[in-house]
């Protein structure tokens, strides 16, 4: 949000703010009203060359922490790790637009199914392998920036 810049709520439905990247953004859209916060580059279309999501995310939820706003991220989640490293780094949820574009185009509705029952799995799977018994139970301790968030960050497919 540009410096000065005042949002206006209209609605008494909650709103979410998407495209944040800035701790101070963060804290700014939640003082105007934001309910959650989106943090996405748009895919890095428009964007590009940007910092990727899983390295912004963390800011954003320390930001806003405490203020009772639900953080979610949009970006480069291509696999059920990638969901568990947004999860561990704060994340209430993540969007998987672009695959559920690509698995709809390759197989309709069942494609799109696939593609959570995959992504799902594959999260069990990681939880699993780290010893975590349930969503909750995953945190910031359970990754190591070269592994979890460079993987992530730094995958090809990430934007």
């Amino acid at each position: 949000m540009a410096a000065g810049a005042r949002a206006v709520v209209l609605t008494g439905l909650p709103v979410a703010v998407n495209g944040v990247l800035r701790g101070d953004d963060a804290r700014a859209f939640v003082d105007a009203g934001a309910a959650a916060l989106i943090v996405s580059h748009h895919g890095g279309r428009q964007l590009d060359g940007l910092v990727p999501t899983a390295w912004a995310l963390p800011e954003m939820v320390d930001a806003v922490a405490g203020m009772g706003t639900e953080v979610y991220v949009d970006g480069g989640v291509r696999r059920g790790s990638h969901v568990f490293a947004a999860l561990a780094l704060g994340a209430r949820a993540v969007f998987v637009g672009r695959p559920a574009l690509w698995a709809l185009t390759v197989a309709g509705a069942e494609g799109v199914t696939r593609l959570i029952r995959e992504l799902t799995a594959e999260l069990v799977e990681t939880m699993r392998l780290t010893g975590v018994p349930e969503l909750p139970a995953i945190g910031r301790d359970l990754l190591h920036s070269s592994a979890g968030i460079s993987r992530w960050a730094g995958s090809p497919h990430a934007r």
